[in-house]
Parts: C-alpha cells; sequence; structure tokens
C-alpha cells in the first residue's frame, strides 16, 4: 500500500456524519520491543508530541512490547496496536491519525498495520484510518531527520575534541525493502553536506542483514565498514545510530556495541564515540508535528 494513506473502511462510510460526531485518536507507533527502555522512551516522546499539539497522542507499538510485565513499566502496560483500536473503536472513536515513529516506509507501515487494522475492523462502515509518512521524506523535501542527526553529532564533536576530523558512521538496522535503506542512504548524504567541514566523511552501514544477493543494497555492514576504516588507518571515528530508542540493538549493552567490540576497530583497541539515539534528539517533535499536520489537514 502507498502512504501516506486513508482508509475508510465499508462502504457506507459517512463522511458528513464523521465530521459532525466523531471521536479522534491520535497515535504514535513503533514496531515494538521486549525492552521496557524502548516503551519509556516512546512514551517519552508521546508525551513531549502532545504538549506541541495540545491534543493527548497515544503510544502504541505494532508488536512485542505487549508481553512486557506491568511491573517492569511503572504498573502501566504497553498497548499494541490490534488491541488498542479493538478497545478504542468499542469507546467510540471513529478516526485514527496514526504517526509512524520510523525512518523508512518499513513493511510495518505499508502492510502489516493496514491488514491488522482491517481484521479488527472488518464489517464496520464508520472508521477512519489515516496513516503518515515515516519521517525521512525520500522526496528530499526536507532534510528534518539530517538535522536532528547534525545536532547529535556536533553534540559530541564539541564534547570530545577530537584532533583530527572523524569519519561519522550512519547505522541502521537493515532491512529486506529497499526503500528502508534508500531513506537511510539519503539521510547519510544529508548529512555529510550538513557536516562539510567538520568531519571527514560519512559512510552509510547495516547492522544486520538478510543472505541472498537481492539484498545487496544493504551493505556494508557495521563490521565491515569498520574493517575498512581500520584497514585504511582512520584514526577518529564516530558511530551515529539510526534508531530512536534504547533496546535490543542500539543502546547500552545491545547488539551495535557487540558488533563493535567484535570489529577489527574494537580488537585493536581504537576508540569509537557514540552519538545520543534520535529519540533524544532536538527537532524530533517538530518533525512528527510536520507529519501530523500533513494527515490532520488533507482532505
Amino acid at each position: 500500500m502507498d502512504y501516506p494513506y486513508s482508509v475508510r473502511f465499508g462502504k457506507k462510510f459517512n463522511s458528513l456524519l464523521l465530521a459532525l460526531n466523531y471521536s479522534t485518536r491520535i497515535v504514535l507507533f513503533d514496531n515494538g520491543s521486549l525492552r521496557p527502555e524502548a516503551t519509556f522512551s516512546l512514551r517519552r516522546i508521546a508525551a513531549k508530541l502532545s504538549r506541541r499539539l495540545g491534543e493527548r497522542v497515544y503510544p502504541v507499538s505494532l508488536a512485542h512490547s505487549g508481553a512486557i510485565a506491568a511491573e517492569e513499566l511503572h504498573g502501566v502496560l504497553a498497548r499494541e496496536w490490534p488491541s488498542f483500536l479493538e478497545c478504542e473503536v468499542a469507546a467510540g472513536a471513529r478516526r485514527f491519525l496514526a504517526l509512524p515513529l520510523f525512518f523508512g516506509p518499513s513493511a510495518a507501515i505499508t502492510r502489516y498495520l493496514p491488514e491488522a487494522s482491517s481484521r479488527v475492523l472488518r464489517g464496520r462502515d464508520d472508521v477512519e484510518l489515516r496513516v503518515g509518512a515515516a519521517l525521512v521524506d525520500l522526496m528530499g523535501r526536507d532534510a528534518g531527520m539530517a538535522r536532528i542527526l547534525e545536532g547529535l553529532v556536533l553534540e559530541k564533536l564539541d564534547a570530545m575534541k577530537f584532533g583530527a576530523k572523524p569519519v561519522v558512521v550512519v547505522v541502521d538496522h537493515g532491512s529486506p525493502v529497499q526503500r528502508v535503506v534508500e531513506a537511510r542512504d539519503l539521510v547519510a548524504r544529508q548529512l555529510e553536506q550538513a557536516l562539510e567541514g567538520r568531519v571527514a566523511r560519512v559512510v552509510a552501514c547495516s547492522m544486520e542483514r538478510r543472505e541472498g544477493a537481492e539484498y545487496d543494497f544493504n551493505d556494508p555492514l557495521l563490521e565491515v565498514a569498520l574493517e575498512q576504516l581500520w584497514g585504511e588507518g582512520v584514526e577518529n571515528a564516530l558511530l551515529c545510530p539510526l534508531f530512536f530508542s534504547p533496546g535490543r540493538h542500539a543502546g547500552v549493552g545491545g547488539d551495535i556495541e557487540r558488533i563493535v567490540d567484535g570489529s577489527a576497530w574494537g580488537r585493536a583497541g581504537k576508540e569509537l564515540a557514540f552519538c545520543g539515539l534520535v529519540g533524544e534528539g532536538e527537532g524530533l517533535i517538530d518533525l512528527l508535528a510536520l507529519r501530523y499536520g500533513e494527515i490532520s489537514q488533507a482532505p
């Protein structure tokens, strides 16, 4: 499914009635994680966006997070999309404005979300779902995500006082969807342009990838990129994780740290400074508010 998209369930959807008598839910959704830190991060971002919009924003995960015990989440269970949608429709909600906390057009947005929604809303004719665009604009109409990364990189540059200009390594998870990787590569190019004169260059890579030549667009892997830098004699590098929240992959003790430690760079004892995560960056709320405006004001 193309996105941003609007789905009206049923053939008898009465747009005039909806306009006069509806209850709207604004949702910020992520993919979900089994780590409590990721849910806390999503809640913090949703709370900031709520203050910005002057409207309640519901933090919801597509999957996984519902398995976290309530006692690990300050007594409040995480909400997952199918059960959230079912409960809120039962409570009277008829319009959902859903904002992806995603960098690119993942299959989670374009396939899972509409399919899961259709299963929950089968037989209904009075509910509208509008899903906003992911946060990297593949058309290049805005560079909001690159500006967020720029701020995170400059903050670390000022703190570290590198003797030589570092190479910035932008790493994302990797994806079987080529447009998601294109989003990462676009951000890396925009970031390199924004940091011109402050860093040696910007390298984009993936944490992991699927086997097969058809997924070569993910290359290089992080471990390979670090080996290449080590082989080139690069002295200073700065790793910029393209992740919103701490969890199994990013943050202290995550897969990215493990890969760095096991790489040729790490085994050689070379230091690699880590930037903060995107969820901590200035400008994220501005970008989310922009995506909200795009779907809330659309006809």
